[in-house]
């Protein structure tokens, strides 16, 4: 079996300001709650000492992690002082619950300058800002070239990497901090980017079901809203999120089938803002041609209009019509009819397509495969030139070789009575003007 010896870290940095009473005295107890087995592990302090961060192992698992809670929502802070009782709750882990995240101090090492192992699904906060002589710290990135900065308020997921970036000057750099709420006097997180690049989206905060991120502020007042699009030029900002409450949205539930007991999700909307249009879902053999209101798919979902109301959206599924497909030849244009390129036409929906494409790319204005009729020409005069010699045979001939010519009068051309131009046309031109025939 397995072993490990977990060792806890502090990964969020954070500076705390605690004050105790003058009377603070005797001792505390801090209980581990191994959470198997009913195991315990009791530790005694001074009150007001800082506890240590102790280190447990259990067969079968790879780390763990100690919380304030039970369900394992908040991690113990051990650079808190004690004043009161405590419990720890420890958390098992095995590998595949862990990620890691891998620390370069310059974006052109090769070799790493630290790596820690995280809880896969929880935030990993922030991280120190590391010093280097003569330089100012940018923040923290998640490539090389130091465009996609880190965000410290998003789950992590998967293992990835994160740069330092640093600029020759204080004015190159933006702090920033993020606030849960406007009325909040305290940021959650902050950090430093690079000035004159785009700023992360941070996640939402901790709402209600039935709430809703309007988005985020510059301001406490919320009337200047952050466009996350455009580069930060300031020194510093702060942002604040603005939640609308249940009076302030609407319910969107969104049905796979108008049959279906229940929706398959549902979101809120700010009231007065159009339904948003939902991405078609995918059925073998079918496709969504619309969304509805009603079971009966009888009133189109208005996704324009301002709306005020909870409602419900149905798709309307239609069978993908497969294309049954046949080659059209090209047929030549006369001196008085036009002709047409060649094309793929269904045969059961009639639609054109442009030919030898696979993906079958339609042909919405028939007039462009029209060839143009040529109107009067010479019988033998090939490139058109008003006479009949060596040269329409010479034009004939590039013709077939696909070489192109000036100009080149197809009817004009095609003297040998057959179903299409070729050497045989230049061969009866060649006779004509051998006299080996009296006319063309």
């Amino acid at each position: 079996m397995k072993r490990f010896v977990c060792v806890l870290l502090s990964v969020v940095m954070t500076a705390a300001l605690c004050v105790f009473p003058a009377s603070a005295s005797g001792t505390v107890t801090l209980t581990y709650d191994l959470m198997y087995e009913g195991k315990t592990v009791t530790r005694e302090y001074e009150a007001g000492a800082v506890p240590e961060q102790e280190s447990f192992s259990r067969e079968g698992y790879d780390s763990c992690r100690c919380y304030s809670d039970g369900g394992f929502t908040e991690h113990f802070d051990f650079s808190k002082p004690l004043t009161e009782d405590k419990t720890v709750y420890v958390r098992w882990l095995t590998e595949d619950e862990l990620v890691n995240i891998t620390v370069y101090l310059d974006p052109a090492d090769e070799e790493p300058t630290a790596s820690g192992e995280f809880v896969r699904g929880e935030v990993p906060g922030q991280f120190d800002a590391p010093g280097r002589e003569g330089e100012y710290f940018a923040g923290w990135y998640r490539n090389r070239q130091c465009t996609v900065p880190y965000n410290p308020t998003e789950v992590i997921i998967d293992s990835f990497d994160i740069y330092a970036c640093f600029a020759d000057s204080p004015d190159e750099v933006t702090g920033y901090r993020i606030f849960d709420s406007p009325q909040a006097k305290t940021p959650v997180v902050g950090g430093f980017i690079k000035k004159g690049g785009t700023m992360f989206f941070p996640a939402s905060p901790k709402m209600d079901e039935d709430q809703l991120l309007e988005g985020w502020f510059l301001d406490r007042g919320l009337t200047s809203e952050m466009d996350f699009s455009q580069p930060v030029t300031d020194s510093e900002i702060s942002l604040y999120p603005s939640v609308l409450g249940e009076e302030e949205v609407y319910w969107v539930g969104l049905y796979l089938d108008p049959k279906d007991a229940a929706p398959v999700g549902y979101g809120f909307v700010k009231k007065g803002k159009p339904v948003p249009e939902p991405e078609s879902p995918s059925r073998e053999g079918e496709r969504v041609t619309g969304w509805f209101t009603d079971r009966a798919l009888t009133h189109e979902a208005d996704f324009v209009s301002p709306n005020e109301d909870d409602i419900s959206l149905f798709p309307r599924w239609e069978a993908i019509h497969r294309h049954s497909i046949t080659e059209v030849p090209e047929t030549a244009a006369t001196a008085a009819t036009d002709g047409c390129g060649k094309h793929w036409i269904c045969t059961e929906c009639r639609k054109w397509f442009y030919p030898d494409n696979p993906s079958l790319v339609e042909i919405e204005d028939h007039e462009e495969m029209v060839i143009p009729a040529e109107g009067p020409f010479v019988r033998g005069d090939a490139n058109g030139d008003g006479d009949i010699n060596i040269s329409d045979v010479t034009s004939i001939q590039c013709f077939i070789a696909e070489i192109e010519t000036e100009k080149f009068c197809r009817a004009a051309a095609h003297v040998s009575g057959s179903d299409r131009l070729d050497i045989t046309d230049a061969t009866y031109i060649q006779y004509y003007l051998a006299d080996l025939v009296d006319t063309l």
